[in-house]
């Protein structure tokens, strides 16, 4: 039985508010945590709606390549450096890879 390692953490420093951090992040919901910002301060920053917000926390595997640049725009880091954290964690974990289906309510 093959087992399947944690990706390995990457370190971002992020500039937000004038205020420099330094966040070791193995996923996308570790990184977006770690800037101990409000989620609608988030959503407000990516541009982004709060539901597609909980989405990506959850499975970022659904990102499309404007949201990750959108994201590293938001948080002033390297685009391949999100796009390498998220293929990480997609490559470790599959169910991130799956993008939930809407449920009819």
């Amino acid at each position: 039985m093959a087992s399947t390692s944690a990706p390995a953490p990457i370190l971002f420093k992020v500039t937000l508010d004038n205020t420099d951090l330094t966040i070791k992040a193995s996923t996308l919901a570790e990184l977006l945590d770690g800037t101990r910002m409000l989620k609608k301060d988030i959503v407000a920053l990516w541009n982004i709606n709060p539901r597609t917000y909980d989405k990506r926390h959850d499975q970022p595997g659904g990102m499309t390549q404007d949201e990750l640049h959108k994201l590293a725009a938001a948080l002033k880091v390297p685009y391949l450096d999100i796009a390498k954290l998220v293929y990480q964690e997609c490559a470790a974990d599959p169910s991130a890879r799956k993008t939930p289906l809407n449920k009819a309510e």
